[in-house]
């Protein structure tokens, strides 16, 4: 008998579930203004590690080819570039899959050496995705910030 009277004054009413469900959404309102959407902040994060990123090392790794000859595969600005496919030869697209070195993989908070693919079309990269990267909007907040502080440095590190 006392379980039932404890177990009654533990249930929620209609109205104090109502009120919580209120609650979620107008917190969720509110990080969304902050912060944007998981898809924006993801699209936003993809995009920096494309163009900073991927893109200047394709640039660096195509003057080695033209200078040396050679394709040596480098790690250069946190990425090693560790394949690449023709997809279609006529559009020239092409997929190219790289590896995060363990600096990288901290800030995007990923476990170490996790590896993401690009799609290019004639060279130009337009798609990168990193499988797993699904993470809370303030956290990918945080990500993005530290991004805009990182990138400059892996750039200076790395372009001669």
């Amino acid at each position: 008998m006392t379980e039932t009277i404890e177990n009654t004054k533990k249930q929620k009413t209609p109205d104090d579930i109502l009120a919580s469900i209120r609650q979620r959404k107008m917190e969720s309102n509110i990080e969304r203004e902050r912060y944007g959407t998981p898809e924006e902040q993801t699209e936003t994060i993809t995009t920096m590690l494309m163009t900073e990123l991927v893109g200047r090392y394709r640039r660096k790794l195509q003057e080695r080819y033209d200078r040396y000859d050679d394709e040596y595969i480098g790690n250069w600005f946190g990425l090693r570039q560790i394949k690449a496919d023709t997809l279609d030869d006529e559009t020239r697209t092409h997929k190219y899959v790289f590896q995060m070195d363990a600096d990288l993989c901290e800030i995007l908070n990923m476990p170490k050496l996790t590896a993401f693919y690009v799609i290019g079309i004639n060279f130009k990269m337009i798609k990168l995705h990193i499988p797993g990267f699904n993470h809370r909007v303030p956290e990918l907040d945080r990500i993005r910030r530290l991004l805009e502080t990182v990138i400059p440095v892996f750039v200076m590190k790395n372009e001669e």
